[in-house]
């Protein structure tokens, strides 16, 4: 005849909490993420506000470049390399002459 099996009581709380693991383990699988997409919408930044940041300094820039354009097309612009620049090297005075 076979014995019957003799387990001990931390086995037996042992097997009951791997099954209780198990079981919550599987429900939580079931059920989802949960609460997770909206904390990453969250983190997400305005992109409609970035493109509008980005737009106005492209403007800005683009303004900045035309008005260099233009001074650069109605006047000559020359040059004379002097002595004792910053850090005792050779320093540029502009001359301005405008175009006639």
């Amino acid at each position: 005849m076979t014995e019957p099996h003799n387990r001990s009581g931390g086995s037996r709380v042992l097997r009951w909490l791997l099954v209780a693991f198990v079981l919550a383990s599987c429900v939580r699988v079931w059920l989802g993420p949960g609460e997770v997409i909206p904390r990453a919408q969250a983190q997400i930044p305005d992109s409609g506000l970035q493109r509008k940041k980005q737009l106005d300094a492209t403007i800005e820039t683009n303004a900045i470049l035309r008005q260099i354009h233009s001074t650069l097309q109605r006047e000559t612009l020359s040059v004379r390399v002097v002595e004792g620049g910053q850090g005792g090297g050779k320093g540029v005075v502009p001359n301005r002459k405008t175009r006639q």
